[in-house]
């Protein structure tokens, strides 16, 4: 099982390589004391594509949920307005992140492996 990877910026994160839907990964997230991962950086949205690649190679339909529901509502922070899609993405759904960083709207009751973050104290 991969290990948490510490982004230097006051967070680890993990991928769960396991496929479930946008609210059952939140969830999943959520008994490791953690959340689906809040990206509201370059340097993160950078961090969590490096660990994409290295757990899926070059696979350019890997996707993994990250913690973005509908392209207006941050789960975990509202108030962030970095956001890393790609061209005329659909509003309705929640964000997966590909191989190359970008975000995409999806179904959320698609079945995608996800991402957790946890904020170190």
């Amino acid at each position: 099982m991969q290990e948490w990877n510490n982004s230097g910026a006051g967070n680890i994160y993990k991928i769960f390589n396991t496929s479930k839907t946008w609210e059952e990964a939140k969830n999943t997230c959520m008994t490791f004391g953690a959340r689906l991962a809040s990206i509201d950086s370059d340097y993160k949205n950078a961090f969590v594509r490096n660990m994409i690649e290295r757990s899926f190679g070059k696979d350019e339909s890997a996707e993994v949920w990250i913690g973005l529901k509908t392209r207006a509502e941050l789960t975990n922070n509202p108030n962030s307005h970095f956001t890393n899609f790609g061209e005329e993405e659909k509003i309705d759904g929640c964000a997966v992140m590909g191989i190359k960083g970008k975000w995409k709207i999806r179904s959320c009751s698609n079945l995608k492996p996800f991402v957790c973050e946890q904020i170190l104290m």
